[in-house]
């Protein structure tokens, strides 16, 4: 019979071309065939990495049913919910975080998954990643963060939802990081001078 674990010359598998492609009924009958749910591509991507990157929630909780890993990382560092954050898809926002995706994950360049929902403008995505603990302080390599990034951009809904702590936890996290930054002597580029780590990072998935 066919092997449904083939190869192309990228890496790719019909399973992981089906979930680019956004064919749920094509993943659903690739994993009922014992389809390898995360098998990975020249990239490192899995087939829930692109499914994440389109904002299919139906395919992504599929693989996750059929054993995906919520946390598996591509060869840029990119997981499931930074894809998703990137897009600005709450329902499949939530949905991973509901099966343990790993908020404070980052990519190579050291950027979260809130900085890349800030990156874009989604406020709705960012307001769940809020509530559930991310960060707004977190630096990436350049030592950016997604409350620069919001200011930058002028995302003056994004700056005035961070600027406000949401939860007691997001409070006691700033706090902890206000008593570091005083007792630190790093300096940080300016922040026109920073890189966004999303286009790069992004462009080396492809």
């Amino acid at each position: 019979g066919v092997d449904v674990n083939c190869k192309d010359n990228g890496g790719c598998t019909p399973l992981l071309a089906a979930s680019q492609e956004s064919h749920d009924k094509v993943v659903k009958i690739m994993l009922d065939n014992k389809a390898q749910v995360d098998i990975k591509d020249n990239k490192g991507a899995t087939a829930l990495i692109y499914a994440s990157m389109k904002g299919h929630a139906a395919i992504a909780h599929l693989l996750i049913t059929h054993g995906a890993n919520v946390n598996v990382i591509s060869s840029a560092g990119v997981t499931p919910l930074m894809a998703a954050s990137l897009q600005g898809k709450e329902e499949l926002v939530t949905l991973l975080l509901l099966y343990g995706a790993n908020i404070e994950a980052v990519s190579t360049d050291g950027g979260s998954s809130l900085l890349w929902a800030c990156e874009e403008g989604h406020v709705s995505t960012a307001k769940i990643l809020l509530e559930e603990g991310a960060n707004p302080h977190t630096c990436d390599c350049e030592g950016t963060t997604p409350i620069q990034v919001a200011i930058d951009k002028g995302y003056t809904e994004l700056v005035s939802l961070m600027s406000n702590p949401l939860t007691e936890r997001l409070q006691s996290m700033i706090l902890h990081e206000v008593a570091s930054e005083s007792s630190s002597s790093t300096k940080y580029p300016p922040s026109g001078e920073s890189k966004s780590p999303v286009s790069t990072t992004t462009s080396n998935l492809g």
